[in-house]
């Protein structure tokens, strides 16, 4: 292999590390996000069964 084909898989692979952290990084703030729904929902789901019961 030359140094240009050394160069060209470094970028690939540097560009292939990026991604993977930038979507691990997504995913990791998708997941806050969703647990925080959760948490509101249960609470919303709380308030509407204390105001059947009373």
């Amino acid at each position: 292999m030359d140094v240009a084909q050394n160069i060209a898989i470094l970028i690939v692979a540097a560009t292939a590390f990026w991604a993977f952290l930038a979507l691990r990084k997504r995913i990791e703030f998708l997941e806050h996000e969703v647990r925080w729904l959760r948490s509101e929902l249960n609470d919303i789901k709380l308030v509407d069964t204390d105001s059947e019961r009373g």
